[in-house]
Order: C-alpha cells, then structure tokens, then sequence
C-alpha cells in the first residue's frame, strides 16, 4: 500500500503515535499542567535546581523539550545535555559547548569562563538554563559538579537554572550522605507518572485529532481498559501498540480500533497483553505492503490537557494550532484540506483558491448537524470556533458551575454540554511566558485590570509587574471558583478572565 492510500484509507497528515519523543503534540494532565506550570516558574524566577524523575517512557525528554519550546529564545540561553557517559571535566566541557564557548581541560578555567558568561547573561536580563538528560548515568563526581554550578549566584539569585532529568534511580543517588548538599538545593520536585485509565481515551483522541483524522478513528472502551492494563498507563507503550493498531486499520478498512485488533498489536509487540496467536495475519500483509507511517511529517502543535479529578471535574483541553500554506495540511476541521496555489486547478480564481480553507471549514460545519443530542452540539461548536478566522489554538475545558451563569457563546467561545457537565471551546490568547519576568510588561498590566474588575485586586496595585500581590490576587480568583492555584494563569483561568461579564466573582470583595 502506498503513502498516498494510507493518508487516503486513515485521513492522516502524519503518524500519530512516533516512536520520538513530540512535543509538539504534547498531553497534559492537570497533575502534569501544575507540574509543567511551577517548574517554569521556577526557572523564570531564577531559584536554581529542579529534578525530573520518572520511569523509562513516561516523558521526560518530551517534558524538557516542551519547556525548552515554551520559554522565550530572546530571554533565555539554554544548554541541553545528553550524553551524560561523559563525566566530570568532559561534561563541564560539553556544558561550555553548548552554550557557545571554548572548552579547556583547566577545570578552574573553564568554570571562570562560565562564571563570566553567566554574569554577562545576567547583566543583559537573560536567564541560562542548563538542563542535563539521562542524569542518572552521572556518577556522584559529576553531581558534585553539578553542585558546584548551582553556587553561580548573585547576592539574591542562581545565575545558572539546572533542570536535572533522570530515571528513578537518580533520586537513589541523591539520597546517599556524599550528596545531601545537592539534594538540599532542589527548589522543585516533579515525578512524572503514567496516564491513568480514563486519560487513555482523551490522549488517543488527542494524538489522532494532531494527525488530522479527528472523528474518523475510534478507541473503543474495552480495548482503552486492556491497552492501560497491559501498558499501565506508560507513554512509549502506548505508542508503540497503537502504532501497529493502525497498521492494522489501514489492511482491514474501518476505523475503530476494537479489543481484537488491540489483541492482536500487543501481541506482535509483546508488552505483556495475552497471546492473540492464530489471529487474521494483517501483520505480514503490512509488512509486504511496505507501509511508512513514520515518514509522515510533523505538524502544528498540539495540547490536550485532561484533569485527574473526580468525576463531577473531570476535564480536558485541546490546543490546536492550524498550520496552512502547504498541501494536505490539516484543514480547520481537522481534516486533510489541500492548501497550497499548486494545489489547485488551473482555472481556479487565487481568490477563490485563498478561500478553500474556510470553504472546507464550512462544509464541515454544515456537515455536523447531522449528529444529534449533546455529541453533535459538541461536534457544532468545534466546527463553528474551527471556522473562524484567526489562527490561535483551540482549547475545551470544563467549566466550574459558578462560572457558568456568567458566560455566553460569542466570538470565538462555544458553550456546549458534555452529560451533565457544562464545557467551553475558545480560541486561546494566552502566552504564560509573558508572566514571571522581572520588568513590567502589557501582559501583566492587562492581567491585573481583569482582576481589579473582578474584585480581587485593588486598583492601586496595577502597575504591571507580575509579582507576590498578582499571584495572591490570581489564587483568590481561582479559589473562589473552584479552581487549582497555579504560579500563572492557566488556559481556563485566563479565558475566564477575559470572557465572563463585569459582575464580581463569587467571594469577592465589593467596594
């Protein structure tokens, strides 16, 4: 089967489940998202040492390639290493390396150019950042290193931000007497875990929504409860078993992954599922087929957080970032739409060509309503907010019923049911790394007015700096709708803000 069949057969722009870590397309779980929110606080704050640990395949190097892609390149200067067999004086020179600098095998020399870089960094408002992958390889001389680094400081500040990332024997190492000192500098902790049973829908419709095929391939229930038994919920796992699930698809046609189907994919890769020997061999037709999921190209990003909370605030997000210009692309439905001027017949007016997009965008839409009950009213109002112009990700979250009656569908906000839930869909506006720097800035000032309309900010304390009276005045807000506190706004917090009416927010103070 060719290329162009299978994009055909499964309606997809690229492979949804790769084999590399993607953080483009990256799933948040609300224990993820706070995690994901107080570690770049961290960083942005300049407080020094954070540890990631987590399992082989729960994410780590997506974790720190989504942070290095989340913080802004104009403010920070960041070294990634991965090669953490090298120890001691080669690593500090791999350090130097990457951070554009000469290596020397004089470790008093080379940790004086870092200390001269750092302060150069510091003196032009840039934050450097560090971040070491594979930490537990290290042996406990290069973790002293380490420790060494984290003495870069100013009177009030860390002039180098470490993010040490590594398997759980990293925290084995960090507990032993010979480096306590170490460990006493983490100002933050995050474990990474594996997605629990209810998350592992949400995450495949996610990754299937970024490769362009929303609503046309399915994970039943049953085979989502024997994929997250037999993966316990690891990432890489997953990947790999979905992966020849749509193998799968593409030879039978169809596009429900079903538990025989699932079965028959951990068999063949075998992560512990039950035998499904004497099963339809699709698996040897594929591999004679020659299929290339893995040559399918990388698209927009994607963000999909789902909440880990009881069931009456179980909630997902889903960021969507359209990408045009380019044929194939994923069209505002989610479905592949040819973009391109080559693309198009010849007799077709550029006008008209220009306008395929939301010419699809609205067959789309028209096409929904054949669904009924709340699935289609969701179905509408992702193809109504997909269709308007803009080309600023899509979030769905969960509503907190106090901030129900204080909401309304308007541009670029639709409000929908999900059972007995009340849900939103908005084009987001939110850019968390513009909050946590140390000058004032437009974000901050627009951030606090909305506050001081709510009730939780005095007007005397806008001034637009993002500091202790802002994130006290933020969690008030939060709290007072049922929310998490978070270090930053999040998405929801954020269009809560922007989009509920004057009336003050329950608990505030009124003047």
């Amino acid at each position: 089967m060719s290329l162009a069949a299978l994009h055909a057969r499964l309606g997809l722009t690229r492979n949804p489940f790769p084999p590399t870590p993607d953080a483009s397309a990256y799933f948040f779980t609300e224990d993820l998202q706070e995690q994901f929110a107080e570690v770049l606080h961290c960083i942005q704050a300049r407080k020094g040492f954070v540890l990631l640990t987590g399992e082989v395949g729960l994410g780590k190097s997506t974790f720190v390639r989504r942070l290095l892609d989340t913080l802004p390149p104009d403010e920070v200067r960041s070294a990634l290493v991965f090669n953490t067999f090298l120890q001691r004086e080669a690593l500090l020179s791999a350090i130097l390396r990457d951070f554009g600098l000469e290596p020397t095998d004089d470790m008093d020399e080379a940790l004086a150019r870092l200390n001269r870089f750092l302060l150069a960094e510091h003196r032009a408002g840039r934050t450097c950042l560090l971040v070491i992958d594979d930490a537990q390889n290290l042996q406990p001389a290069s973790l002293e290193l380490v420790r060494l680094l984290c003495n870069l400081e100013t009177g009030q500040e860390k002039l180098l931000q470490i993010v040490l990332a590594g398997q759980p024997e990293l925290e084995t190492l960090l507990d032993g007497q010979d480096l306590r000192q170490l460990k006493s500098r983490v100002v933050k902790h995050a474990r990474l875990v594996g997605l629990e049973v209810d998350q592992v829908v949400r995450y495949f419709e996610m990754r299937v929504s970024a490769a362009g095929a929303s609503g046309r391939i399915a994970l039943q229930p049953r085979a989502a409860r024997l994929l997250h038994r037999a993966t316990q919920g690891n990432l890489r796992r997953i990947h790999l078993v979905l992966d020849r699930c749509m193998y799968g698809l593409a030879s039978h046609g169809g596009g429900t992954i079903d538990g025989a189907l699932l079965r028959a994919a951990l068999d063949d890769v075998a992560v512990g599922a039950p035998s499904a020997r004497g099963r339809p061999g699709w698996r040897a037709a594929l591999a004679m087929g020659g299929l290339g999921l893995m040559a399918l190209g990388v698209g927009a990003a994607y963000v999909w957080p789902t909440a880990k909370l009881p069931a009456a605030r179980q909630a997902a997000v889903a960021q969507v970032a359209p990408v045009g210009g380019a044929v194939a692309e994923p069209g505002p439905d989610g479905a592949a739409v040819a973009s391109s001027a080559a693309a198009q017949p010849a007799d077709v007016p550029p006008a008209a060509a220009a306008a395929a997009p939301a010419v699809a965008a609205a067959a789309s839409a028209q096409a929904v309503p054949a669904a009924s009950g709340a699935a289609g009213a969701e179905q509408r109002c992702l193809a109504t907010v997909a269709a308007e112009p803009g080309d600023r990700p899509m979030v769905g979250r969960a509503l907190p019923a106090a901030a129900v009656p204080r909401l309304r569908s308007a541009a670029g906000l639709c409000l929908f049911e999900r059972g007995t839930q009340h849900w939103a869909l908005w084009r987001d506006t939110l850019d968390k790394a513009a909050f946590g720097t140390t000058a004032a800035s437009p974000a901050s000032l627009a951030l606090q007015k909305a506050l001081v309309q709510q009730g939780v900010l005095e007007p005397g304390q806008v001034d637009g700096f993002y500091g202790p009276q802002t994130v006290t005045a933020l969690a008030v807000f939060q709290t007072a709708l049922g929310l998490p506190a978070t270090p930053v706004p999040d998405e929801l917090t954020y269009m809560l803000l922007e989009k509920m009416n004057a009336a003050p927010a329950p608990g505030a103070r009124h003047e």
